[in-house]
């Protein structure tokens, strides 16, 4: 299970809910892919206990003291003119998979998709300085996720002692730039404690319709495509975890939310393929109408800085 759904490239991400399961889980993993010529190294943990166990040689001198996921600054070009090359180049270091697996950072790299979407449009070759105030923007940009040290996540999403209830609820938004989903596990205790924790986030830049294969699609469009970003989402986290609960999806478009509840045959072929597609992934669950501004996947839509996004408890814990 942890082989085929917990890799992201070369990265493994996983965990266990005692030390003796974890140890066991690393031997077999490294006995396993050893057989086959592969070494996996740079093993990381916040258990000492486990990591004395694994060859000295294979650890990571970096391993976590906290259960917590936390974001390093990159390093970016020093080249004193700012050209496409360059943003291509800052920005690759934006989409490594220290920032992607779970796209809890998701409003924030959106910001440089979405840039990089636009220096696309224009005729500027890869070597030619951008303008005044595209590289002004990039400058900013970069300068501004410094405050990206100051974000940790606690990595352990089910945070009430002794669940009674356990619901996963996805919301989905789209703005005339860019649309995106957001998925939360909310459980509540014994003792009526609820807590309610961000899971995984995706997002998407809008067509622009600048090549023959794009289309522009007007803002009420656009949120169908990001119900079904939202359904894709879901599905990978049912694949990936063990999880027997009814799932909730929310939108705040109510021209989506018709089309999602009504029988595919009655719309045009574009509707008709997304609706099918988000009907099948999203069975058994329920879709419900949620306020704009209740709406936590507005923020991975629009972008966000790394300092507002510290500060937005919405992002982090949903609309409870």
């Amino acid at each position: 299970m942890v082989l085929g759904n917990d890799f992201h490239v070369d990265y493994m991400l996983t965990g266990m809910d005692d030390e003796e399961t974890g140890y066991e889980l690393c031997k077999q993993l490294l006995d396993l892919l050893q057989s086959a010529g592969f070494s996996l190294r740079k093993w990381a943990s916040n258990s000492k206990a486990i990591l004395s166990q694994i060859p000295s040689e294979l650890r990571d001198e970096r391993s976590p003291s906290t259960d917590t996921y936390s974001y390093g600054v990159p390093n970016w070009s020093q080249e004193a003119v700012i050209t496409r090359r360059a943003v291509a180049s800052d920005a690759a270091k934006l989409f490594l998979p220290t920032y992607l697996p779970l796209g809890l950072l998701g409003p924030v790299v959106i910001l440089a998709k979405i840039f990089i979407q636009s220096l696309w449009q224009t005729t500027s070759s890869w070597d030619e300085p951008l303008s005044v105030q595209q590289q002004q923007y990039w400058t900013e940009f970069r300068k501004s996720l410094e405050d990206i040290s100051s974000i940790s996540v606690p990595r352990w999403v089910s945070f009430a002692h002794n669940p009674i209830l356990i619901e996963m609820h996805g919301f989905c938004d789209a703005s005339e730039r860019a649309y995106g989903a957001c998925i939360y596990l909310r459980t509540v205790s014994i003792d009526g404690t609820i807590s309610v924790r961000l899971m995984a986030a995706k997002s998407k830049v809008a067509p622009t319709g600048k090549s023959k294969k794009q289309t522009v699609l007007t803002l009420p469009r656009l949120e169908l495509p990001s119900a079904l970003l939202l359904a894709h989402l879901h599905h990978k986290i049912v694949e990936s975890i063990e999880l027997n609960t009814k799932p909730f999806f929310w939108t705040d478009s109510m021209i989506a939310l018709c089309q999602i509840r009504s029988p595919p045959g009655r719309w045009k072929t574009f509707v008709v393929n997304r609706v099918s597609e988000i009907q099948r992934l999203t069975s058994g669950g329920t879709w419900v109408h949620v306020p704009g501004t209740e709406n936590p996947a507005d923020i991975i839509s629009r972008g966000m800085s790394p300092a507002q996004l510290r500060e937005t408890p919405t992002w982090w814990s949903g609309c409870q």
